[in-house]
């Protein structure tokens, strides 16, 4: 089956602009009929209940993406690439998607060009968080994470992490590559070329629980700062598009 984004012109982004989805985690349903074999083996394969969320998930995102490509979720052509990065087998155009969860929400970003999404809670409680940042920061980020004040680190951490996923998620690498070579800032954001980092603050949902604990959302793009629009939207139904 072959899609083109460009026939779902009214549906998919275009060229300098994205749209973030999110959705709470502890409200989604699984749909077997909508899922490929070798997911279902790889929900079987994860420790219950992580296999079920995983599942529900999936079927989550599927649904999304066919709304946008004007097909059912079952025939949605989503595979991953070598690396592990989720795409649209033979879909004809420029567009791109990038999916990022935490315990409590799911997060999906499609865009007319290259895009990565993160979703990050708060560091735990207690967490030498400079000894962190020394396993996955470059020189400079470890050196202005310590110079901040420790009532701050928390806060400035879960900022600069977030905008790290994002980029690592966009160049489409993630973890195979070196974080320590990717610099991204802690105290400002400084994105390495050709990504543009865009901070989108804290989800906020009407039941506090669904959200908690407090959760950050960053996008990186591939086109030039001031030049990308991104919409943020929470979404309470799988099947329908806002």
């Amino acid at each position: 089956m072959t899609v083109r984004v460009e026939d779902s012109a009214a549906r998919w982004p275009q060229a300098g602009t994205a749209i973030v989805e999110w959705t709470p985690r502890a409200r989604l349903t699984v749909e077997r009929a909508w899922l490929s074999p070798e997911e279902l083996t790889r929900g079987q394969r994860l420790v219950p209940p992580l296999g079920e969320q995983w599942l529900a998930a999936r079927c989550w995102v599927r649904a999304r993406l066919a709304l946008r490509l004007g097909c059912d979720p079952a025939d949605v052509p989503l595979l991953a690439d070598e690396r592990g990065r989720l795409f649209l087998d033979g879909c004809v155009g420029p567009g791109d998607f990038n999916v990022s969860h935490t315990q409590h929400v799911l997060a999906l970003a499609v865009s007319g060009s290259r895009v990565g999404v993160d979703v990050e809670e708060a560091p735990p409680a207690g967490e030498d968080l400079v000894a962190l940042a020394q396993v996955v920061g470059t020189v400079e980020e470890v050196d202005q994470l310590r110079h901040l004040p420790e009532t701050e680190r928390s806060a400035a951490f879960q900022r600069w992490w977030v905008r790290k996923e994002a980029v690592l998620k966009a160049d489409g690498a993630g973890f195979l590559s070196d974080p320590r070579l990717v610099h991204v800032g802690v105290t400002q954001v400084e994105a390495p070329e050709p990504w543009t980092v865009l901070d989108h603050g804290p989800l906020r949902h009407p039941d506090a629980e669904v959200t908690s604990p407090h959760t950050l959302l960053a996008t990186a793009h591939d086109t030039p700062s001031g030049a990308v629009s991104t919409r943020v939207l929470q979404v309470s139904t799988s099947t329908t598009l806002r």
